[in-house]
């Protein structure tokens, strides 16, 4: 590619990363409960992060914004736990110092947890694989027992997560203790598990603090679809190029 296609090229690029607005929603997680689910499988739609016009509504009218994770029992959720044959999908982002921290579940019925390091809070393009250490979709004779995701990504920096909860039948909460918790650090003692965004028994869990930004734990919304956000990257990457080839 010659000098000149590069330069129209980072033009173009540019000219779409300044159509997307980003918005950093700290101490928030987006969540989207899909109704009528079949099995014990997540079949569930994502939740949306997507805020075309930035007036602080997801556009889809049906992903929201919630403080905590709260599913330990139906009385007290921070989620509409009601009914039978349904899935929560939730996702934020979250900064840890060392990369090494964990998760717990005991939700009656499923639960998965995914977890996707990535470049920062307000660019969600990623730097290493996502790992899923959370898994019990297979619960049709499980659902009782406690699963741990014990992470180490050998380095810090932000993390996407998503995490994923399935109701099959009968009550949906915990079936003891907390029903989705966070501690920094690896355990497999449910009570080293603190409530994401509430005081649980166990207290409230606390996450790191990114000094360049001063976030610690939320969501990025955009008002373009996610896959056009990493172009800020690609335009760094073909502006270097340009330099030096001069």
């Amino acid at each position: 590619m010659n000098r000149n296609a590069q330069i129209i090229l980072v033009s173009i690029l540019a000219q779409s990363a300044n159509a997307a607005v980003l918005g950093w929603n700290e101490g928030q997680i987006v969540g989207l409960r899909t109704n009528n689910t079949v099995g014990f499988t997540f079949d569930g739609a994502p939740a949306s992060t997507l805020d075309a016009n930035g007036d602080g509504v997801i556009d889809d009218g049906q992903t929201g914004f919630y403080s905590s994770i709260n599913v330990d029992s139906e009385g007290s959720a921070s989620l509409d736990l009601n009914g039978d044959d349904f899935d929560w999908a939730m996702r934020f982002q979250m900064y840890d110092a060392d990369g090494v921290f964990g998760f717990t579940e005991n939700f009656d019925d499923s639960a998965r947890v995914s977890v996707t390091p990535i470049l920062s809070n307000t660019n969600l393009g990623s730097r290493g694989a996502a790992s899923t250490l959370i898994d019990d979709a297979d619960s049709g004779s499980s659902w009782n027992t406690r699963t741990f995701g014990n992470y180490d990504f050998a380095g810090g920096g932000w993390f996407d997560v998503t995490v994923e909860l399935d109701e099959k039948g009968g009550g949906a909460q915990s079936a003891g203790g907390i029903g989705f918790g966070f501690f920094n650090g690896n355990s497999t003692l449910d009570t080293d598990f603190q409530g994401i965004g509430y005081e649980s028994p166990n207290g409230q869990a606390a996450f790191d603090t990114d000094a360049s930004s001063g976030a610690s734990f939320g969501v990025l919304t955009s008002n373009v679809p996610e896959p056009t956000t990493p172009i800020l990257g690609l335009i760094g990457v073909l502006g270097l190029a340009l330099r030096r080839r001069k």
